[in-house]
């Protein structure tokens, strides 16, 4: 029995077994394998836990896919339906999927799980404003400190003049906004402890290097809808990483 045709080049058909041995032969088929797993993974747990999609449910999906795409017709949809190989009971298949990923997602990410990850992930969406002298002694620190705090020296004088960091000390010292997790453990915490606007903080080692810093502002995240979303996919992702490891999967 011939293969389904996929596609034709001049009127010459190209199957679905073609299309395999190309995948094979690219390196591309594990990354499709890993993908319809994924989906079959989903879509059998959806069925255990008795999801239910309505029509409503997906007409409101439609929608937003269609505007997301800039289909404002009917016809504009049928035609990019038919334009990209698909038929309209794909559309719906695809939609529905969407929804039934959408909802084991909000079942593996409670509310309990993403504060735990949020947690977890704080330090590493924690922003800081610094400025920074590095340098290479406790005893070249403590006098920096004192100078700056006496007001005897400007603390992007005192940087230009003596921080090793070459990067900063061009620009007097200023590092920018970065995020805590991206700092040497010692710099981190005392720059969480510190009630930031400007405060001088200091000196901390970290490795072989002393720092004095001013930590202008500090920026801790928001669990916003964005990220409650984002964490819900990780979530999901590892779930199904782990259901993977669970499974006897073959590939022929």
């Amino acid at each position: 029995m011939a293969p389904e045709t996929l596609l034709k080049i001049d009127g010459q058909p190209i199957g679905w077994r073609d299309a395999a041995t190309s995948l094979k032969t690219s390196g591309y088929l594990p990354t499709l394998g890993d993908e319809l797993v994924e989906i079959h993974l989903i879509r059998e747990a959806a069925a255990k836990a008795n999801f239910a999609i309505s029509d409503a449910d997906l007409q409101a999906e439609s929608d937003g896919e269609r505007q997301r795409l800039g289909l404002c017709s009917a016809a504009d949809t049928n035609a990019w339906v038919a334009e990209n190989g698909l038929t309209p009971e794909d559309w719906e298949h695809i939609l529905e999927y969407r929804l039934l990923r959408s909802r084991l997602a909000e079942k593996v990410g409670g509310a309990d799980a993403i504060q735990v990850r949020f947690a977890a992930m704080e330090e590493e969406l924690t922003l800081a404003a610094l400025w920074a002298i590095t340098v290479d002694s406790q005893e070249t620190a403590d006098e920096i400190l004192d100078q700056v705090r006496g007001e005897e020296a400007r603390f992007s004088d005192l940087a230009r003049r003596h921080s090793r960091d070459e990067d900063s000390r061009k620009a007097g010292g200023m590092i920018g906004w970065v995020p805590l997790s991206s700092l040497p453990r010692p710099v981190a915490a005392t720059v969480r402890s510190s009630k930031a606007g400007g405060e001088i903080v200091g000196p901390v080692q970290a490795g072989s290097n002393w720092y004095v810093l001013s930590v202008e502002a500090i920026e801790k995240p928001a669990l916003s809808d964005e990220l409650k979303a984002q964490i819900r996919d990780v979530l999901l992702c590892e779930w199904v990483a782990e259901e993977r490891k669970r499974r006897k999967i073959e590939v022929s």
